[in-house]
């Protein structure tokens, strides 16, 4: 059986390619960490055609407006979605197109599985 140390050559040097710094890949993490919630990612769904508020996110996802401010700290937190003021209301939507082509990309993978 082949090792991988088989396939090295007997000096070890450090890989040609640039690998992903530590603090980029803990960021990147705690990301994807956020977008695993199936809620959050429905909610994401939401936002992604229009700007809204929490009671109506809530009337959608068919849940408490406690859990929605809860999930949209959340990804507020993570700069996923962002907040305005309209009189009373708070209005979400996305931060950026980052965020929408993340999640264009993520379903057209699962989709075509």
């Amino acid at each position: 059986m082949t090792t991988i140390d088989d396939q090295c050559p007997e000096v070890h040097q450090e890989p040609s390619v640039k690998m992903l710094n530590q603090d980029d890949a803990e960021k990147m993490a705690s990301l994807y960490k956020v977008l695993s919630d199936p809620t959050r990612l429905r909610l994401l769904s939401l936002l992604i055609h229009q700007e809204m508020c929490v009671g109506d996110i809530a009337l959608s996802l068919k849940m408490e407006q406690s859990a929605i401010s809860h999930q949209l700290r959340q990804l507020r937190q993570q700069r996923i979605v962002k907040m305005r003021k309209q009189g009373k209301h708070a209005l979400y939507t996305l931060v950026d197109e980052h965020i929408l082509n993340l999640f264009q990309q993520s379903l057209t993978h699962v989709k075509e599985q």
